[in-house]
């Protein structure tokens, strides 16, 4: 498991939820120091086992390395001050740079990769998807809805939405309409 415990780990969980990561502090994390900790000599931290802790280590060969990433970084103008975490693992990845805590890190639920992004909705299950769609089809049928002619059907119940005053794209309509037979088989197995 990946530990948070201690004012250090939970400064460490606050910069591992972030959207961005400025281009210094980036190689703080890399090198596996928390921003603005060096100096004070603590704030380490690496992976033993999967359980985060503190690593009093060398701070002058952390110091250095810091130092190195940053020069490396800045050789390239067309990187940018500041980016989303992955940018910097990926650039670490393509410089063969070793990231020791970022596996133990992705375990423990950080840097999902596909996760929804805060502005995008959460997705369905599956399994409430198929029942809504269930459900659409019972109405349909009601309400005599080929739901089975997609097109057709998507124009009908756009109209019948906005006279209802909600506005619903024909296209996300039809997109629906045309996932209701393989939820019905898939209920009727």
């Amino acid at each position: 498991m990946f530990s948070r415990l201690g004012d250090d780990r939970e400064e460490l969980h606050q910069w591992l939820i972030m959207d961005t990561w400025p281009m210094e502090a980036a190689m703080f994390l890399i090198a596996g120091v928390i921003p603005a900790k060096i100096y004070e000599g603590f704030g380490y931290f690496k992976v033993e086992g999967g359980v985060l802790h503190n690593d009093k280590g060398d701070k002058d060969a952390r110091i250095a390395q810091i130092e190195s990433l940053e020069r490396l970084w800045k050789s390239n103008p067309a990187h940018p001050a500041a980016a989303p975490p992955k940018y910097f693992f990926d650039w670490a990845a393509s410089k063969g740079i070793g990231i020791s805590w970022l596996d133990a890190a992705k375990k423990a639920g950080y840097f999902q990769e596909g996760s929804p992004k805060a502005s995008e909705p959460n997705p369905i299950h599956p399994k409430v998807q198929k029942t809504l769609l269930t459900i659409i089809a019972v109405l349909c049928k009601e309400a005599k809805l080929d739901y089975t002619k997609p097109a057709k059907t998507a124009g009908l119940i756009q109209s019948l939405a906005e006279g209802m005053g909600v506005s619903i794209g024909e296209t996300t309509i039809e997109g629906h309409l045309k996932k209701i037979p393989d939820a019905l088989e898939s209920r009727m197995k």
